[in-house]
C-alpha cells in the first residue's frame, strides 16, 4: 500500500505494526545513507534516534516522578543511560520516553518498568547490526 506521507525525506517509509498479542504501533523513518537510518516518529510522537544503542520505548502517562521511577529501575540493575528523550502531549496526558543505553536491557528488566503505575507500553530496540 502506497501512501502520501507529506513533507519528509525522499527515503522515507512508515511501519504499521501489530505484534503477538495484537498490540499496534506506528514508526516512521529514512534512510540517510551507508547502511544507516534515522526513526524519525512513533505512534505520532516525534522523535529521533539511528538505533546505534539498545533503545527503550516507553509510553506513559505524565506525572512527577515518573522519570525518577524508571531510571531507578535501570540504575538499581547497573544499566547506564547514554542519551534520553522525553516529549507529551501536555500536562498530565500521553508521554514518551526513549532511552537509548550502553547495556542490553534484559526482558525482566522491561517487565519491572512495565509494571510502574503509569505505564502504558514498553518496547525495546536492539541495536541495528552496522555491518
Amino acid at each position: 500500500m502506497k501512501k502520501n506521507l507529506g513533507d519528509v525525506h525522499p527515503n522515507s517509509v512508515k511501519f504499521y505494526l501489530t505484534g503477538t498479542r495484537g498490540e499496534k504501533a506506528e514508526t516512521a523513518g529514512c534512510s540517510i545513507g551507508g547502511g544507516r537510518i534515522v526513526i524519525t516518529e512513533i505512534n505520532e510522537f516525534s522523535v529521533e534516534f539511528m538505533g546505534e544503542y539498545p533503545t527503550l520505548v516507553l509510553l506513559y502517562t505524565d506525572s512527577p516522578g515518573m522519570i525518577t521511577e524508571i531510571t531507578r529501575v535501570l540504575a538499581g540493575v547497573g544499566i547506564n543511560i547514554a542519551q534520553m528523550r522525553v516529549s507529551r502531549e501536555g500536562k498530565g496526558r500521553r508521554a514518551l520516553a526513549v532511552i537509548e543505553t550502553d547495556e542490553i536491557i534484559k526482558q525482566e528488566i522491561t517487565k519491572d518498568i512495565g509494571r510502574l503505575s503509569k505505564i502504558e507500553r514498553v518496547m525495546f530496540i536492539e541495536p541495528l547490526d552496522p555491518r
